[in-house]
């Protein structure tokens, strides 16, 4: 029986875990037709969660560093003044606002 950090470190290492299905065996020796409904889903495609090594990191790290850039007040206002123009859009057309 595994842990929790043990799990975590089985599939954080790329060696044991591989996320990018091309470096699967199943795949790799045709035990999964091409024609599997299960490949839309597990097939690769460059995504984050489908990447290795190098190319992983360096999309997870813009992914980590993208929301410290977002300005949260800009987008408070934002949100704000187009919930209010849908709101007002509702009472111009006579629907009953909750």
């Amino acid at each position: 029986m595994l842990g929790f950090q043990e799990v975590l470190e089985l599939v954080w290492n790329e060696r044991h875990f591989s996320s990018d299905p091309r470096r699967w065996k199943a795949l790799a020796e045709g035990l999964i037709p091409e024609t599997s409904s299960l490949l839309p889903i597990l097939g690769w495609r460059p995504a984050l969660n489908r990447l290795d090594d190098q190319p992983h990191r360096r999309q997870r790290q813009v992914v980590t560093e993208a929301p410290g850039r977002v300005d949260v007040r800009l987008l408070r206002t934002s949100v704000r003044q187009r919930a209010e123009a849908i709101v007002d859009g509702w009472a111009m057309q006579g629907l009953p606002i909750l």
